[in-house]
């Protein structure tokens, strides 16, 4: 593992994620890696923050990340830019932050128009492979769903929702993925520029992803659902379940952080 650069968001099962689970993963999931960083982005509540991300050097030393806010900041995910390296976006409660050297130093970020800032939660993004980029933004009670073609600088809305927002989405080809917090599946068409609702689930999506063919998601309840025929129809796979990762190397192997402590 000291072969990589890395960026942790620490939490309570950090150690448990670096010993147990595979460290190079590239897609739109937790875990993604290019030919220089890895990265593990456990969603967890930061009390302290300027010790909420650290730096895993390839020589096996941990630097740590400041992150320049007043206060605790609840990070949930992490995405590199596909087309810079050390350009690296956090989706927090308190907006978007932003590093430029490698996850070393971050700075609250807000686009032109000001659509998004401290004042909104941004749940999660995700690059496409051409660079295209697609936000998760919550603010004065209604969720939006943003594209953008220049990191953030100009935001165009896809589409938004009353008292509800985008807590989860995944990118299977031409397709994005959205789970929300009314339990709703929905897919975006990134050619067709048009959204459908793929299937009602009883509680919240907290955690979504499409791998190898499969829709894998979890609720907030903790049930824990796969799909193998486009999210039509959901197999219970376990209850209690906080989180997942899929192994991109080997299609059955996935991890799962549980109430009954780390499984696969």
């Amino acid at each position: 593992m000291a072969k990589f650069l890395g960026i942790i968001i620490w939490g309570v099962l950090v150690y448990s994620i670096l010993n147990f689970l595979p460290v190079s993963y590239s897609s739109g999931t937790s875990f993604l890696a290019s030919g220089k960083d890895t990265l593990l982005d456990s969603v967890k509540d930061s009390k302290n923050a300027s010790r909420a991300i650290s730096v895993f050097k390839r020589d096996g030393k941990f630097l740590g990340g400041s992150l320049n806010y007043p206060g605790g900041v609840d990070i949930y995910g992490i995405k590199n830019s596909p087309k810079n390296q050390n350009l690296f976006f956090a989706a927090t409660d308190k907006g978007l932050f932003v590093s430029r050297d490698g996850g070393l130093n971050w700075r609250n970020f807000s686009d032109i128009e000001k659509k998004i800032g401290e004042n909104t939660k941004i749940y999660g993004l995700i690059f496409s492979p051409d660079g295209r980029a697609y936000i998760s933004v919550y603010g004065d009670n209604k969720g939006f769903l943003y594209a953008s073609n220049d990191n953030f600088f100009s935001l165009d809305k896809i589409a938004d929702w009353d008292k509800e927002g985008v807590y989860s989405m995944s990118l299977a080809g031409d397709d994005l993925y959205l789970g929300l917090s009314d339990g709703r599946l929905l897919k975006y068409s990134l050619s067709g520029k048009d959204i459908g609702e793929v299937n009602k689930l009883k509680s919240p999506v907290i955690k979504l992803e499409v791998f190898r063919g499969n829709i894998y998601l979890v609720l907030k309840s903790g049930g824990f659902w796969i799909s193998n025929d486009s999210g039509k129809n959901f197999k219970s796979g376990g209850n209690n379940f906080k989180d997942f990762y899929a192994d991109p190397r080997n299609p059955n192997l996935i991890y799962a952080i549980t109430g009954y402590g780390l499984i696969r």
